[in-house]
């Protein structure tokens, strides 16, 4: 593992799942100057019980540019949108 000294950041996001990782990619599109940092206490990949998301966030993931490669790796079944990945 590495360790750095962190002195000074404009933002820091504590937590690095969907939410954190989503919120300090678009702090840094929005904000290229600024000093974002991700602290996460986990080493990724890991293991992570049935991620899933709601439909209001589909704005946020074409923001990201991510939504058409979400779609593409879901499927539906029983009317709900599942993705399977490993």
């Amino acid at each position: 593992m590495t360790t750095k000294t962190l002195e000074t950041a404009d933002c820091v996001v504590l937590g690095g799942g969907p939410a954190g990782s989503a919120f300090a990619a678009i702090a840094k599109k929005y904000a290229p100057e600024a000093r974002i940092v991700l602290l996460e206490k986990e080493r990724f990949p890991r293991w992570h019980i049935g991620e899933s998301t709601i439909p209001a966030a589909n704005g946020v993931f074409k923001d990201l540019g991510v939504y058409e490669e979400l779609l593409a790796s879901s499927r539906q079944e029983d009317g709900r949108d599942l993705r399977v990945g490993p």
